[in-house]
């Protein structure tokens, strides 16, 4: 019987050391001594250093022969041996000391605390680093035990996967690169897939999105080793207005001097606009027929644009492939940079102008700023308009200076008013153009080159006197009001009462034709001095007997 329980004893043991043999210790302790047969620590090697398994990277404030003082928010960071990994860390301060601090870990994993002891476990991760969250005097600790073992043996399994982003908006055209962050970090198989719930609208091609249409897709991220997934909500909106368009692809409009190279300040046009091309001493421009695009050079060289008349927000230029790749180039407002220099002519560069010289009227250089030359294949001029602020009564009248495309549910018209004034929400609007804004402030609209004709009953009046109804508040109630006859003032939008079939005092607007609005609900009422009388088809009433009214905007019963 004790041989059998010494066998036994002599089992248990075995199975012991063969389980802890599995996992290797490395004390930190800062004292100069050796922990195992891994790791020598001095001080010599207390802020960073290689031994064994291990190797560390790190500050300290000062050493002594008991602890280590780790600097204000300082962090070490440890980082195993290839085939290793390390799977947990315990640092020991004692919650008696003075410099007693709270510590955090990246790879991120929320310790246990207990007297002074933080332990970071499961962390699996190839390299950690711990940082102090002591801002103002360092962290003291007498120990730091890092725990580590082979991952040679056996496959990490990923446990999760999350987006740099879950939300993109992009216009048509764009692209933007979403990065699968997939956990753990040492996981073995990192293969990810991708997929969009609509490629008519949003493509996905290795994390690269692009926008194809007006439209909502989701993107979604699956990993190949236990198919975890994460999404993004894409939100594709309309392509940016393009307000002019200067096409160097081709001279058959311009009539720019060919595989010659000419100096002299020239004035081009291509029947639209006009601008001024200028070389500089030595060197000069000319449209190269080999490659098909417009060659500037070199330091000091310019293309002037026409002044426009509307705002300018970004000038766009393209390159070509076959272009330098040192020059560079900047736009600029007299002597004054107003964007960001670039560098390459081979890709497309997007200027963002300066929000102080967007104003139109601005006289734009594009020029060469160091001894090379350029390529253009093409420019785009991205304009806008901004309309006056709309008051806090929700609606007001604009004309267009420039054709221009407005976000959906900031410009209406009036599609027609034979019997009922009834509103059309509309985006793209030819220049000189009445239309009502809704909303509060001012509205922004994106300048196209031009815009197709729509049907609108609102007029502009020329100064003189007119007949019919213009925006107004009365009694609280914003809609058209018959006008006086008098004359109105140039530039001032109204709606003739040629559009109209009845003579009314008061129109009241709607969105749709058998509606409307701008009248609440209906109010059980008796005669009263205060507001005035309409029947339904907007004419006022002196005297109203029974039946139902519009009082201040209200759907009135009188009984």
């Amino acid at each position: 019987m004790k041989k059998l329980l010494l066998r036994s004893l002599l089992l248990l043991c075995a199975l012991i050391v063969g389980t802890s043999s599995m996992w290797a210790t490395k004390y930190i302790s800062y004292n100069g001594n050796t922990q195992d047969t891994e790791t020598t620590i001095t001080s010599s090697n207390v802020s960073s250093g290689t031994a064994g398994k291990i190797s560390w990277t790190g500050t300290s404030c000062t050493y002594s022969s008991s602890r280590v003082n780790i600097a204000a928010n300082g962090s070490i960071t440890f980082t195993a041996s290839s085939g290793y990994v390390i799977t947990k860390i315990v640092i020991v301060s004692g919650s008696s000391e003075a410099y007693y601090g709270t510590w955090t870990s990246s790879p991120s994993v929320t310790p246990t605390t207990s007297s002074g002891t933080t332990t970071f476990e499961e962390l699996n991760a190839n390299s950690v680093t711990v940082t102090t969250s002591t801002a103002f005097r360092c962290t003291s600790a007498s120990s730091i035990s890092i725990y580590y073992t082979s991952n040679s043996s056996s496959p990490i399994s990923v446990t999760g996967v999350t987006l740099d982003e879950s939300e993109l908006s992009l216009a048509v055209g764009e692209s933007a690169t979403l990065t699968p962050i997939v956990a753990p970090s040492n996981a073995t198989n990192k293969n990810v897939s991708w997929e969009s719930s609509n490629d008519a609208i949003a493509t996905v091609v290795d994390g690269e999105v692009t926008a194809v249409a007006e439209g909502t897709a989701t993107i979604t991220v699956t990993t190949e080793d236990g198919s975890k997934t994460a999404t993004c909500d894409v939100t594709v909106t309309p392509a940016p207005a393009v307000s002019a368009t200067f096409d160097f692809t081709t001279n058959d409009v311009w009539g720019f001097p060919e595989d010659e190279k000419t100096v002299p300040e020239n004035t081009y046009s291509n029947g639209t606009y006009s601008i001024k091309l200028q070389g500089s001493t030595g060197n000069g421009y000319y449209f190269d027929t080999t490659n098909n695009n417009l060659l500037l050079g070199k330091s000091g060289a310019t293309l002037t644009f026409p002044t426009f008349t509307f705002n300018v927000k970004k000038i766009v230029v393209y390159g070509n492939e076959g272009a330098s790749g040192s020059v560079t180039f900047n736009i600029f407002v007299g002597s004054e940079a107003v964007s960001t220099s670039a560098t390459s002519s081979k890709v497309t560069h997007d200027f963002a102008i300066e929000e102080a010289s967007q104003a139109a009227g601005t006289k734009y250089i594009l020029k060469v700023t160091n001894n090379y030359n350029m390529r253009i294949s093409q420019i785009e001029v991205y304009g806008y308009e901004t309309t006056p602020a709309v008051t806090a009564d929700g609606w007001a009248t604009y004309v267009t200076t420039n054709p221009c495309r407005f976000e959906e549910g900031d410009a209406y018209i009036v599609k027609s008013a034979s019997d009922k004034v009834y509103l059309q929400s509309v985006t793209d609007v030819p220049n000189n153009t009445p239309v009502l804004l809704k909303g509060e402030g001012a509205k922004t609209a994106g300048v196209l080159p031009t815009a197709s004709a729509i049907s609108n009953e609102l007029a502009i009046s020329n100064g003189g006197s007119i007949d019919g109804y213009v925006l107004a508040k009365k009694s609280g109630v914003v809609g058209f009001y018959k006008w006086n006859g008098g004359s109105l003032t140039s530039g001032k939008v109204y709606l003739p009462s040629s559009s109209v079939s009845n003579a009314r005092e008061f129109l009241g607007f709607s969105f749709d034709e058998n509606e409307v609005t701008a009248i609440n609900e209906a109010k059980s009422q008796q005669p009263t001095a205060n507001g005035q009388y309409y029947d339904l088809q907007g004419r006022k009433v002196a005297k109203p007997t029974k039946g139902l009214y519009i009082v201040n905007g209200h759907k009135v019963i009188v009984k």
